[in-house]
């Protein structure tokens, strides 16, 4: 619609524009716009410099001001008016946040991190701009109870037998993710698994520890990645074979799950992943 507005980005008042710049594209990882870096023969005059994302999109701008007051918040009749919300995926990268902050010059104005369902901290900046970091839930995932299928079958020239089945998915400790999950074999019967999937590092690497009553009993480690909703792990269990397995946390939709066996290329068998199970609950 022609007639909406889109965000450009966030205004913060800054007396020392480049100290407060300085502060957020520090914590933030930010990048300043071409033309706004610290110049290199040390004169520094900017009254508006602009910050910008990993992707080149506007995040903030820091403008000059003759003076301001910080708000005093959370002291009684001082609203902080507007503050930044800053996300971590664990309590332990939690309290890094709060040693990098601290360093950068940021004060602490609040710590609630004893509040089980989002333990968090807020902070001014160097100009009192007020921002929370907390423990987000991972990817907003559906949580509880779910009812739906489980196809399976043995060799990819089978076809798919589906069968009802159910998933558990609850929260875990360090924002990891616990699957647990039934679903039936068509000779042997109801099996059962378990999939752990531990909270992902900055870059999207993830481990997953796995133990399935007719695939894997014995607790397996699987490594892999987390792109939003989705998340791929697997591990080698022979030289040239491998098992992998996708998840999608797609709220509010449900949980999909595929399990495929990769196959070398010196077997009678196709080479090349099939899937072995798959799986949707809602």
């Amino acid at each position: 619609m022609s007639d909406v507005p889109n965000l450009l980005h966030t205004v913060l008042d800054a007396v020392d524009v480049r100290a407060e710049a300085e502060f957020w594209r520090r914590l933030l990882g930010l990048a300043y716009r071409a033309g706004d870096e610290v110049p290199d023969d040390g004169g520094d005059d900017a009254d508006w410099l602009v910050l910008l994302d990993a992707d080149g999109g506007r995040g903030l701008a820091i403008q000059e001001v003759d003076a301001m007051t910080p708000t005093r918040w959370p002291e009684p009749g001082h609203p902080s008016v507007s503050h930044l919300d800053t996300i971590v995926a664990t309590r332990e990268e939690l309290d890094e946040a709060h040693e990098r902050v601290l360093s950068l010059g940021g004060e602490l104005r609040l710590d609630r991190t004893d509040d089980p369902d989002e333990p968090l901290r807020a902070y001014a900046s160097p100009a009192g701009h007020v921002f929370c970091v907390f423990v987000a839930p991972s990817a907003d995932a559906p949580r509880g109870r779910f009812t739906g299928t489980c196809a399976f079958r043995m060799m990819p020239t089978d076809d798919l037998v589906a069968a009802p089945s159910t998933l558990a998915l609850d929260a875990a400790a360090g924002g990891a993710q616990l699957l647990t999950y039934t679903w039936l074999h068509p000779e042997d019967g109801e099996q059962a698994g378990s999939l752990l999937l531990g909270a992902p590092a900055p870059d999207g690497a993830v481990t997953a520890a796995w133990t399935d009553t007719w695939h894997q009993r014995d607790l397996t480690l699987l490594t892999g990645a987390t792109r939003g909703p989705a998340t791929t792990v697997g591990y080698d269990y022979a030289p040239g074979w491998r098992w992998e397995v996708d998840v999608v946390l797609d709220a509010p939709a449900g949980v999909g799950m595929v399990m495929r066996n990769v196959v070398p290329e010196d077997q009678d068998e196709p080479a090349g992943p099939y899937d072995v199970m798959r799986a949707r609950w809602t």
